[in-house]
C-alpha cells in the first residue's frame, strides 16, 4: 500500500480523535457519512473507511446499523455534582447535607461547587462555575444538583451544561426561568401565604415585606400584597439593599403609621435585621414581629428563636436525585413542596388597632 494513503488515514484519525477530545464532536454525535468525509480530506472512501475502523476498534466510535457511526456515549459514573451559593446558609448546607446522604444511600457520590468559596479561591478565573461543570464533564457524573448561585457566569454555566449534555435539575426557593428545566423547590408563595396569615391571626394588619431588588422578588412580592388583602390587612413590599436604610425609614417620623410585622425572605438577612433593630433600639417582637421565610428547624444556641418557615430540603434533595437516576429520559418537570411553620421567639400578638378599617395594600420601592 503506498506510504501516501497511510498517511492519509492517519491523519483522519488524528483529526478525528481531535474534534472528540476537544467536545466539538459530543458523545452520541453523529459522524459525517463516509462520502462527505472522503470529499472533505481528499481522499477515498476506502481510506475513511480505515480511519473510522480503527476508532471503532478502540471504542471511541460505535457503528448503527442504517443510521451512520456514532461518537461512543461515555458511561456514567456513580457522581453528582452540587452547586450551591454558600454553604454557611443553613438552606444550602441542608441541601447539600441532605444530597450527600441521599447520594450514598443510593451507592453515589457528591462534588461540591461552593460559589462564595470557590469564586475566592479562582480569582483570575471570569467563569469558575463553567470551569466546574466542564472538568465535572469529563468525569461523565450522572448529573448535576444546582441551587442558583448569582454569580456573573450563571447564565452561561446552564447553557454549558446543555452543550455538554451533562442532566441537571434546579433546586431553588425562588422562581427563576426553569420553564426548559427540570425544577424542584420548596413552594416559596405557599410560605409567603403561611407567614401572612400566622401575623394576622396575631392581629397584625399593618405589615411589610423588606426585599432585596433582584430577579426573585416579584412572585414572592405579589402573593405578600394578595394575602395580606385576603386578610383585610394593609401591606407594603419594600426593596432595599441595606437592612438599615428600611430601619431608618420605619423610624422616620413621618406622621404616617409603622407597620407591626416585617416578613423576611432569607435567614442571614433576618439575623442581619436583627441586630440592626436591636442597635436602633426597636424591640423584637414588642415593638416589631418578625417571620423568616427559610430558617433551621432546630436554632443554634447562640442565635435567636426565628419565627421562620422551614424547607423541606430532604424531601427536595430525594426528588432531584430520583429525577437523576431513575426519570433521566424527563426533560422538563416541575415539582413544588409545602415547607413548615416555625413559631418562635420573634412574633408576638399585636397591640389594639385604632385605625380605620378599608385600607388596601401598597407596593412601595425604595431606591438602592
Amino acid at each position: 500500500m503506498p506510504e501516501a494513503v497511510v498517511s492519509k488515514h492517519r491523519q483522519i484519525e488524528q483529526a478525528l480523535r481531535g474534534l472528540i477530545e476537544s467536545g466539538r464532536l459530543q458523545p452520541g454525535e453523529s459522524l459525517p457519512s463516509e462520502l462527505k468525509l472522503a470529499a472533505e480530506h481528499g481522499v477515498s472512501a476506502g481510506t475513511v473507511r480505515r480511519a473510522l475502523s480503527t476508532l471503532i476498534h478502540e471504542g471511541i466510535l460505535k457503528p448503527r446499523r442504517r443510521s451512520g457511526v456514532y461518537v461512543q456515549e461515555k458511561p456514567r459514573q456513580k457522581i453528582i455534582g452540587v452547586m450551591v451559593p454558600n454553604v454557611d446558609n443553613p438552606d444550602h448546607a441542608r441541601l447539600v447535607e441532605a444530597v450527600t446522604q441521599g447520594a450514598a444511600e443510593r451507592g453515589y457520590s457528591p462534588v461540591l461547587f461552593c460559589a462564595s468559596k470557590d469564586w475566592r479561591n479562582y480569582q483570575n478565573d471570569k467563569m469558575p462555575q463553567v470551569h466546574f461543570v466542564e472538568r465535572l464533564a469529563a468525569m461523565a457524573p450522572m448529573g448535576i444538583i444546582a441551587c442558583p448561585t448569582h454569580v456573573p457566569d450563571e447564565e452561561l454555566t446552564r447553557a454549558r451544561m446543555r452543550e455538554l449534555k451533562i442532566p441537571y435539575v434546579i433546586t431553588n426557593d425562588y422562581w427563576t426561568d426553569c420553564r426548559r428545566d427540570r425544577h424542584v423547590c420548596a413552594d416559596q408563595e405557599a410560605a409567603v401565604r403561611m407567614a401572612v396569615d400566622l401575623l394576622a391571626e396575631l392581629g397584625h394588619r399593618k405589615m411589610t415585606m423588606w426585599m432585596v431588588p433582584g430577579d426573585e422578588w416579584p412572585a414572592a412580592g405579589k402573593a405578600f400584597l394578595e394575602q395580606v388583602n385576603y386578610r383585610s390587612g394593609f401591606g407594603q413590599v419594600n426593596l432595599s439593599d441595606d437592612p438599615a436604610t428600611w430601619v431608618a425609614q420605619f423610624l422616620a417620623p413621618e406622621g404616617r403609621e409603622k407597620p407591626t410585622a416585617v416578613i423576611v425572605p432569607y435567614y442571614e438577612q433576618a439575623q442581619h435585621l436583627l441586630g440592626v433593630l436591636e442597635s436602633a433600639g426597636v424591640r423584637v417582637p414588642e415593638d416589631l414581629s418578625l417571620v423568616c421565610l427559610g430558617g433551621l428547624p432546630v436554632p443554634k444556641p447562640h442565635e435567636v428563636d426565628l419565627t421562620a418557615t422551614i424547607s423541606p430540603l430532604r424531601e427536595v434533595a430525594a426528588r432531584a436525585l430520583s429525577i437523576l437516576i431513575d426519570d433521566t429520559e424527563e426533560s422538563t418537570c416541575h415539582y413544588r413542596y409545602m415547607p413548615t411553620l416555625h413559631v418562635g421567639a420573634t412574633t408576638a400578638p399585636a397591640a389594639p388597632d385604632k385605625s380605620p378599617a378599608g385600607t388596601k395594600p401598597v407596593l412601595v420601592s425604595l431606591q438602592r
